[in-house]
């Protein structure tokens, strides 16, 4: 309703991450989509939040609520650099808007991409490769042919589970 109906009133999202202040050894974290203001799901402080210093390790943070941002800080971290919120598969976080929407996961850096060291070998990407078609008789449908016997009333399992030639005959190629 918001986009398309132009009901620019309506809150649509939880909060979203809009941008940082360091502050000493805080962070301010801003949002878009506050809507009426900051809360805690649960009443209990708001959780999930992680700081990092120069070095560029996270540590859990301790985070309230101030307006319409969040303060983060650590006492593991004098000048912090870098925060994160609910960056792991399993983090169920607190914060939302009073609407009740919950704020979206963020991370207020991009990671640096690291350099290959000297000497070191080149990574073989051939061991990621899908074995040709012609191997697939002799790899997987042996281990499947005891569960698609029934399937074939006793048919012989080689002829049922010739994948590879169906498959070439549907490329339109001949069988290796």
């Amino acid at each position: 309703l918001a986009k398309d109906y132009g009901q620019e009133d309506l809150v649509h999202s939880g909060p979203l991450y809009k941008s940082m202040a360091i502050e000493g050894s805080k962070i301010r974290l801003s949002f878009d989509h506050t809507g009426s203001g900051l809360a805690s799901r649960d009443d209990k402080p708001l959780d999930w939040f992680e700081i990092a210093g120069k070095d560029g390790k996270f540590v859990k943070a301790q985070a309230t609520i101030d307006g319409d941002t969040v303060l983060v800080s650590s006492d593991e971290i004098a000048k912090p650099t870098a925060a994160r919120f609910a960056w792991h598969q399993e983090g169920v976080p607190n914060l939302m808007n009073k609407e009740g929407l919950p704020a979206g996961p963020f991370r207020t850096h991009r990671p640096k991409k690291s350099k290959p060291k000297k000497n070191e070998p080149k990574k073989d990407l051939t061991a990621f490769a899908q074995p040709p078609a012609h191997d697939f008789d002799k790899t997987i449908a042996p281990l499947l042919a005891d569960k698609c016997m029934s399937c074939h009333s006793g048919a012989d399992p080689k002829g049922a589970l010739d994948f590879s030639s169906q498959a070439m005959a549907m490329k339109g190629g001949e069988n290796r």
